[in-house]
């Protein structure tokens, strides 16, 4: 049998729909930011596709220059 607990707070959520790494809510039109830690290309194009399929309004353009990094824009 399993005892219900009620005075434990709950971590944050971390599964499908978690909140992303990369700060998309909060760029306006003209910002931009730089990923240069190290991730695959791809997943920063994949991060930018599910932000544009929940936010199809908003439109970006990403720059991969090598060694220094990908640049995100957001263009609408």
């Amino acid at each position: 049998m399993y005892k219900i607990i009620t005075d434990r707070p709950m971590p944050e959520h971390r599964g499908r729909g978690a909140v992303t790494k990369y700060p998309f809510a909060d760029m306006e039109v003209g910002h931009c930011f730089v990923v240069n830690d190290g991730p695959k290309r791809a997943a920063v194009y994949g991060a930018v596709a599910r932000w544009k399929r929940k936010h199809p309004e908003q439109s970006f353009i990403i720059l991969d220059e090598g060694r220094k990094g990908i640049t995100i824009w957001r263009e609408t």
